[in-house]
């Protein structure tokens, strides 16, 4: 008689885990891995024509932004991939889970009869065409394509290999209530100030969370520039068309104070920005050979900021896409989160042999995580408010406790109190061992007018934290001192990180300083 082979662990492990309980996470992952190899080729070609831009701009005599230590990788991988991740984990997770819930009610509600096809291609088809004629872009009418292809093509082989339906509508009713129970924890308190005390609470408190923070501020402007509009990127370029002198000077100091930078030269194949041509007695405002503004020059310098605002979205091809991205953040990208922490605890519960209970203990679980983290980051600014008599606030600033003199300073922000009654107990933070704090501080001291502080945000500038480098550069453009220019200056050539460079640059805008003449 043979003998019984024993299971291994490993095959008992194996046993336990199903396939088909990692099949939803394996199709949306495939889905984002179609979305990051798209993205990185997206942000890949914003930062080749970032890079020509700035090259003409410092061919100019101009300041470039970001510094030439940026612009060195801007045809390198590593930036375009980075910064794909950020339309990976929004547009690209959005556009995962739609495909991925439409395949399954197509599956389960619509019993896969051909008839509901059409509808649902024809929506399809819609979505390609709008966003291919508004961002004459290839490459996201290849996202819109071929992501949802992917991902409903993988859940009716993966997830529904036969045409067999199965009780669907139980885990969809849990998962529902789950989530909609989780929106009612977070919503009623969703503001702005979210996100600071998740990066405060959550991020600035631990070596992992310290990583994300850093890698978001360090590569998120990559993808923002590729999808901005013209009149919120930092730097633009112009060229002068006008043989009027008197004109183009007039026009090249009021651009430069608008940082649409006049550049004479050709940039290769590349147009500027903006060309101002003077035709009889109206300026032509052109983008790529095509007219979009015309008005005479007496109407054009009475409010420069509004014609050149209102030319920036004649011309802008991304709005539909600006829009769907935000959308996926606040939806789609806690989605994601949900289904990544479900899936985990998941499988740690099978391998636990809790078998039909897991699913249903998995979700709870999911929901009191995010209620705890809710409560941890609400009990912040939470007790912040109220603090407005000056003993409590001195109080606060002088207690063990952290987190009570982060409220403490924001107290004083949010009630625009005079920083100079504080100033000891706040410059004494300049020390501390938390980020957030340190970051707080520097903000905080946008409410004195002091010498004491002002060198103490000098001082910050030196901060091995970039956080807290740009709330010091902050308070610095707000406080009005013209003796931070040369720091701040200096700051913007040396620095190797964008995000410091975008908050000095804007100090430096604050400051009454602006680009030099053209060289």
């Amino acid at each position: 008689m043979a003998a019984v082979k024993t299971p291994s662990l490993n095959d008992r492990l194996m046993s336990r885990l199903k396939r088909p309980r990692l099949f939803p996470a394996g199709i949306i992952a495939a889905g984002l891995l179609c979305a990051q190899v798209v993205f990185t080729l997206f942000v890949y070609q914003s930062n080749r024509s970032l890079l020509k831009k700035l090259e003409a701009i410092a061919a100019a005599g101009y300041l470039p932004v970001p510094n030439t230590k940026i612009m060195a990788g801007l045809d390198g991988f590593q930036t375009a991939f980075c910064g794909g991740l950020f339309f990976t984990l929004t547009a690209g997770a959005a556009l995962s889970l739609a495909a991925f819930c439409i395949a399954c009610l197509w599956h389960h509600a619509g019993k896969r009869r051909l008839a509901m096809l059409p509808p649902i291609l024809i929506f399809w088809g819609i979505g390609i065409y709008h966003i291919a004629a508004h961002s004459h872009n290839l490459l996201l009418s290849a996202a819109f394509l071929l992501i949802p292809a992917i991902v409903a093509g993988l859940t009716l082989k993966w997830l529904f290999p036969e045409n067999r339906q199965s009780s669907w509508w139980k885990p969809a009713l849990l998962h529902g209530l789950v989530i909609l129970a989780i929106a009612g924890i977070w919503l009623p308190h969703w503001s702005s100030n979210v996100f600071i005390n998740i990066r405060d609470q959550l991020l600035l408190t631990n070596p992992a969370g310290r990583a994300i923070n850093s890698f978001y501020y360090r590569y998120t402007l990559y993808p923002a520039e590729a999808f901005k509009a013209l009149y919120q990127k930092q730097l633009k370029t112009a060229q002068i068309r006008v043989t009027d002198q008197k004109l183009t000077e007039r026009l090249d100091k009021t651009l430069r104070r608008l940082d649409y930078l006049p550049v004479q030269r050709r940039m290769g194949r590349m147009e500027a920005d903006l060309t101002v041509r003077h035709k009889g007695n109206e300026l032509l405002l052109k983008h790529r050979g095509k007219t979009v503004l015309q008005l005479r020059p007496t109407r054009f310098f009475r409010s420069p900021e509004s014609f050149l605002k209102t030319f920036s979205l004649k011309i802008d091809r991304l709005h539909h896409f600006r829009q769907f991205t935000f959308l996926s953040l606040i939806t789609a990208s806690p989605l994601l989160l949900y289904l990544l922490l479900y899936t985990l605890v998941l499988n740690g519960l099978i391998l636990l042999s809790w078998g039909r209970k897991a699913e249903l203990v998995s979700a709870l679980i999911c929901l009191v995580i995010a209620a705890a983290i809710a409560a941890s980051l609400y009990s912040l600014s939470k007790g912040a408010k109220g603090a407005y008599n000056q003993a409590e606030i001195r109080a606060r600033l002088q207690s063990e406790d952290w987190q009570a003199r982060v409220g403490a300073m924001k107290t004083i922000l949010s009630a625009e109190t005079d920083a100079n009654n504080y100033e000891g107990a706040i410059i004494r933070l300049k020390n501390s061992d938390w980020t957030a704090e340190r970051y707080w501080m520097a903000k905080v001291l946008c409410e004195s007018d002091s010498e004491k502080t002002f060198q103490g945000l000098i001082q910050l500038l030196n901060d091995p934290h970039p956080n807290v480098v740009c709330a010091a550069l902050y308070s610095l453009g707000r406080r009005k001192d013209p003796a931070a220019i040369a720091p701040i200056r200096g700051i913007l050539v040396s620095s190797d990180h964008w995000y410091i460079q975008l908050y000095a640059y804007n100090a430096l805008k604050e400051l009454g300083w602006s680009q030099p003449a053209s060289d």
